[in-house]
């Protein structure tokens, strides 16, 4: 009796836990303000008296986003081309769908998919 009873709870929790694995899993946004994308494009830089190259043709994209009266500023370092890679997929001034993951910022993508970033500044708008 004691056995069926500790399965029937084990059978139980465990129904309940693949939703709650969904529920954690589920990406909540909200609609922010993108109001600027700046790029800097990075020099190679040059390690060790073996003169190692550490980075070559990447650029740092800033996305910057208003939500809630207060300006965030998510970067990420991009090979290639940079803004026209991602920055070109919004309109400056526009709605953007954002999330925020502890240190990340996720920008949703007209494509369905997402952006992620590091949050490197927060202030109050201005």
């Amino acid at each position: 009796m004691r056995l069926a009873a500790t399965l029937m709870l084990i059978l139980v929790l465990l129904g309940g836990f693949p939703s709650a694995i969904a529920a954690k899993r589920e990406k909540v946004y909200q609609k922010g303000k993108l109001v600027d994308v700046q790029e800097e494009h990075l020099s190679p830089r040059v390690a060790g008296s073996g003169g190692v190259v550490v980075s070559r043709n990447q650029t740092a994209v800033s996305y910057v986003v208003e939500l809630d009266g207060i300006v965030y500023v998510g970067e990420r370092v991009e090979r290639g081309k940079g803004v026209a890679a991602s920055g070109a997929e919004w309109i400056i001034g526009e709605p953007i769908e954002v999330r925020f993951e502890k240190d990340k910022m996720y920008l949703a993508r007209p494509n369905g998919k997402e952006l992620e970033t590091k949050v490197v500044k927060k202030s109050r708008a201005q």
